[in-house]
């Protein structure tokens, strides 16, 4: 009864796999980057160069258009001589940044100090958050408890550590500012892949209405939810 009461207070609905926190980005500040919500059926369309990195060329032009009616952003990225796709998607109603070309930086290594990539070393790949330098692994589960994650990513040698202990779960914070930073505009299949970031993201954070929930995180949306950590397996990655 209390949490219910509590939950009523803060804008939290529960359900019977958990709670969500109906204001997103309640308590952190919109960054300058972000954008009202997309009208319903706004489209995204994106033509996206062959290179792996997903580090545009010199001279990709990003046009963006919005409004109260249905909007489309058209981001165009290239690389000389590289080949195209063209996909369609819907934006979330929710309220989204402006989708980008992504800027993460591929940081695989062969053992841990020998530099690779995700394409040469895929058991290896791992990406750094350009905005605070935050190294993510490729995804360690997609079905695992949280307690489990938490002690997978303790003994994780991902990136050819040589030994266990660089490696934790991100906390809800980070797992938010990962979604703002555009970590969904570096999906890749050897790493996370889009349809990977439509799940929940277990977090080493507890809800702070009711310990025993543990925040998750939808990658794809930023979406924050809390749910019991013993009950249901989410995906798992880990950062460092």
């Amino acid at each position: 009864m209390k949490v219910l009461i509590a939950a009523a207070i803060f804008g939290i609905s529960c359900g019977m796999y958990g709670c969500s926190n109906e204001s997103k980005f309640a308590g952190r500040t919109m960054p300058a980057t972000e954008a009202p919500a997309a009208s319903p059926g706004a489209a995204i369309q994106t033509t996206p160069d062959a290179n792996p990195s997903g580090v545009p060329s010199t001279g990709a032009t990003i046009t963006t258009t919005t409004g109260t009616t249905a909007g489309t952003t058209t981001i165009v990225t290239g690389n000389t001589g590289g080949t195209t796709t063209t996909g369609t998607t819907t934006v979330a109603t929710m309220g989204t940044r402006p989708v980008v070309p992504s800027n993460w930086v591929d940081v695989t290594t062969t053992n841990g100090t020998t530099p690779s990539t995700c394409n040469a070393t895929p058991a290896n790949c791992t990406m750094r958050d350009p905005i605070n330098g935050l190294k993510w692994s490729k995804l360690i589960s997609a079905s695992m408890l949280q307690s489990d994650g938490v002690a997978a990513c303790a003994a994780s040698t991902h990136n050819g550590q040589q030994r266990a202990g660089g490696w934790r779960l991100p906390t809800k914070d980070e797992l938010l500012a990962a979604y703002t930073n555009g970590i969904n505009t570096a999906a890749r299949p050897n790493w996370l892949t889009g349809t990977d970031m439509m799940q929940g993201f277990y977090s080493s954070t507890p809800y702070e209405l009711y310990p025993i929930f543990i925040w998750f995180v939808t990658l794809a949306n930023g979406d924050p939810n809390a749910a019991s950590s013993t009950e249901l397996p989410r995906s798992i990655v880990c950062v460092q």
